[in-house]
Formats: C-alpha cells, structure tokens, sequence
C-alpha cells in the first residue's frame, strides 16, 4: 500500500469514527468473519509514554467493517458505511441511463459492482440487482472518480464511504463522504 493510500485510508477511518461517534448511525455487522477490516499502523509507542487516556481505550487504531454490496443493500437507511465493489459503470437522472462502457455520459454517479465486467463480454442490464449506484454530490471527488473524465478507473475496486439512502429508486450511498482506491 502507498503512503497516498495509507493517508487516504487514515482519513476514512477517523471521519467514519468521528462520524459514528457524533451520530450514533454506524452499521455495523453482527459476524465479522465474513468483513474486512482495514487498519492503519500507528507505529510502536516510545518508552514510557502513557497508554490510552479512558475505559475501553485500547491505545489501537480503530477499524472500520467493510460491507459487500449485498450487505450494505441490507444496511439500514441512514446508517454511515463502507462498501466494496468494482466502479463497473457511470449513471446520471435513472438507472435507464447507466452506462458500462465508452464513451460514458454521467458523471453524477457511478454504479458498483461485485466483480468487475469481463472487457469481451456483454455488460450488465441496468436492472441487474447487484448494481450499487453512489451520488458524486461532492464536487472534489466527483471530480476525481466521475468516468467521463476518468475512464481508466472502470472496473477498478474501490471502497466508498458514505449514507446508506435509497437513491436511483434502489439502495446505495448518497452522499458520498469518502473513498479509497486500490
């Protein structure tokens, strides 16, 4: 992992904290075997430095789950999460207009997929339930991850974090609050 990566993912990790701890929305899941949970390494303590400062402060750098797409369509409404997928399409207004190749014509969404889209294969439907659609409200990271300008991140993987709303009439993230590249 880069350091660009290790910061970005810094960053998540204390504003979903920091999210969750203000809101008290957090999802998060019952069974962990089956999640991901990235951390960031804060390095060794100096020699007699002081522990954690309250009950339960561990002094370790705090995890986040991250949800599959079936998983966070199961996420209740309002509830902050992270998702993985593969950024497989771009949409703007409906689902009707998903596109899922060149030339891509949204950039006010991308659509997230379970597994990337075989390149010699037929694209999805838009009706294909798996599809997770995230708004690009934001005007920095639509920037950064809308295909139109960006055509290289299709069928990246990618981890977004954002509101789990209903949005393009199916479950997925609106707004977006952050996002990790791998």
């Amino acid at each position: 992992m880069t350091i660009n990566q290790t910061l970005k993912l810094l960053a998540m990790t204390l504003t979903l904290t920091l999210t969750t701890i203000a809101c008290q929305k957090a999802y998060t899941l019952e069974d962990e075997t089956n999640t991901k949970q990235p951390t960031t390494n804060q390095g060794e303590k100096e020699e007699g430095s002081q522990g954690g400062t309250g009950e339960g402060d561990s002094g370790e750098t705090p995890s986040i789950n991250i949800l599959t797409i079936a998983e966070a369509q199961a996420a209740p409404e309002g509830a902050l999460i992270a998702v993985e997928g593969n950024l497989v399409g771009s949409c703007r207004r409906s689902m009707k207009y998903a596109d899922f190749e060149e030339p891509f014509t949204g950039n006010t969404a991308i659509l997230l997929a379970p597994a990337p889209i075989n390149p010699n294969g037929e694209p999805p439907s838009y009706q294909d339930p798996t599809l997770f659609p995230v708004c690009l409200s934001n005007k920095q990271i639509r920037e950064e991850l809308n295909l139109i300008d960006n055509p290289k991140l299709w069928n990246k993987y990618i981890i977004v974090v954002g509101t789990r709303k209903k949005y393009l009439a199916r479950p997925g993230i609106n707004p977006i609050s952050n996002y990790l590249l791998e």
